[in-house]
């Protein structure tokens, strides 16, 4: 893999790319980085161009001025597709890269190749509590709120629980601490860049809200993934609500895997986008 950076929309975008043929991007979860797909990335390079997309403010990308919403990443990828002439694509997300590929593809009906989700951002059904949600939204709402509420939620994922939870969280229940990508997640950890996207992630995670993400649209034809010990978004809540609302007809979970399946359970991840491509293609 080859790291490239792009400049788009006052962010310098990083990214890398391999191999030739027709293009598939790869767009990873909240608070991660383009190497969670290192495995698929490097297995599809064989027979595909292959991109691996650092989103604003993750991983080796620039810090983005404002919130980390849906629109705004997938206007990032919009015109990223149109700065490399990229056509028909196969996009490939987990968490908040399935949520833009899929908002990429109701934008683009006729634009893109094949669409494989895995583990779509529930939005804020990622809080267990109500009032929790309605704080956020206000948050999201008022810039004023933002600023008086950030070093709370910095406080709260570094000092709290939660920080002692992540990154273990992201995988299943048997997890290697050791992992190359273990260990990328504790280093970014401590980068005030990493945790203030995170934040500002965090204040617009309701534009992720799948009814608002497909409301007044057709749903693309599509492969639904789901990590079965996913801890982040739990297939019997958030998953089947996804099926639901997404009307998914192809469907795959991956045993013993969490929400980072990919890194996990790669070859089990590769021969199920091999299998949907060949089916679909």
């Amino acid at each position: 893999m080859i790291e490239k950076t792009i400049y788009l929309s006052g962010v310098d975008l990083n990214y890398a790319e391999a191999g030739s043929g027709e293009p598939m991007l790869f767009f990873h979860n909240g608070g991660g980085f383009w190497q969670s797909w290192q495995f698929q990335l490097n297995y599809f390079s064989q027979h595909y161009r292959v991109f691996g997309i650092d989103w604003p403010g993750f991983g080796g990308s620039s810090q983005p001025e404002g919130l980390v919403t849906v629109s705004y990443l997938t206007g990032i990828l919009e015109q990223f597709i149109i700065k490399l002439e990229l056509q028909h694509p196969i996009l490939i997300g987990n968490c908040i890269g399935a949520s833009v590929a899929l908002q990429y593809n109701l934008r683009h009906p006729n634009g893109v190749r094949a669409l494989l989700l895995f583990n779509p951002c529930p939005g804020d059904l990622i809080f267990p509590f109500p009032p929790m949600r309605w704080l956020v939204k206000r948050v999201h709402k008022n810039i004023h709120l933002q600023q008086k509420w950030k070093s709370f939620f910095i406080f709260l994922f570094n000092k709290t629980w939660y920080s002692r939870q992540f990154p273990k969280i992201l995988f299943g229940d048997k997890y290697d601490p050791n992992s190359e990508i273990f260990q990328r997640y504790l280093v970014k950890l401590k980068e005030q860049k990493q945790t203030n996207a995170r934040v500002n992630l965090l204040y617009a995670v309701s534009s992720f809200n799948m009814d608002l993400i497909t409301q007044s649209y057709d749903i693309p034809e599509h492969l639904l993934v789901w990590g079965e010990e996913n801890k982040v978004s739990l297939w019997k809540t958030h998953g089947t609500i996804h099926k639901h609302l997404l009307k998914s007809r192809h469907i795959e979970i991956i045993d013993k895997a969490g929400h980072l399946c990919m890194y996990e359970s790669p070859e089990e991840v590769n021969r199920t986008i091999e299998a949907y491509l060949k089916k679909m293609l």
